[in-house]
């Protein structure tokens, strides 16, 4: 066909219409899976996904109250440099969200502090401990909890081992560790467990 020919002008301008109507369509997708990338990202954002996560547990969290300690947890997560995805795996094993949790071995609250631990990290963090019923305050249960991870880190060498240091107690862990040479245990599984399907469904920081 003749390049000067009307036809040919005029498919080649078609064409090139077309084209750029394809490229800036293209452009506008991945600009849309950019922001929703970034989105999940928003520390704003991360914390309203963990509101859910509690409202999804069986908490005795008020609406009213969620807000507050799911940007709490994030906050101190990040204080720690601790995944709070990994934390709300220990929470959902530990009391399944509930703040009035107590176990048979006397742990209390969310993170199921003992009270002879919460006096430990008290005296070695300055964290302000006035007797039991602080555990069964969220906030003050998640500081202590997280700062008995973080120092945990300190000791041990991998997430498991923290894992199993959390449930049986520091002293017992090493003994664990020094007989059956791996931290594998009903409860490192169960956390790990959660913790993969938070790390599936919940973005990193």
């Amino acid at each position: 066909m003749d390049r000067k020919n009307p036809i040919f002008i005029g498919c080649t301008f078609v064409l090139a219409v077309v084209l750029v109507l394809t490229m800036s369509a293209g452009k506008t997708e991945n600009a849309t899976e950019l922001s929703y990338d970034s989105d999940r990202s928003d520390p704003a954002r991360i914390v309203q996904m963990i509101e859910r996560h509690f409202q999804d547990g069986r908490t005795d969290l008020s609406s009213e109250q969620i807000p507050s300690i799911a940007k709490f947890l994030y906050e101190e997560a990040n204080l720690h440099g601790i995944d709070y995805r990994l934390v709300l795996a220990i929470i959902a094993v530990e009391s399944n969200f509930r703040t009035d949790a107590v176990s048979q071995a006397g742990a209390r609250g969310i993170m199921q502090i003992r009270p002879i631990l919460a006096s430990f990290i008290a005296g070695i963090a300055g964290i302000p401990y006035g007797g039991e019923s602080d555990l069964f305050e969220p906030a003050n249960n998640v500081r202590f909890g997280l700062y008995y991870l973080s120092w945990l880190r300190s000791i041990f060498k991998n997430t498991n081992e923290v894992l199993l240091a959390y449930n049986e107690g520091h002293n017992r862990a090493k003994r664990v560790l020094a007989r059956a040479g791996d931290a594998d245990s009903r409860y490192t599984r169960r956390v790990m467990g959660e913790y993969r399907r938070n790390m599936t469904n919940l973005p990193a920081i």
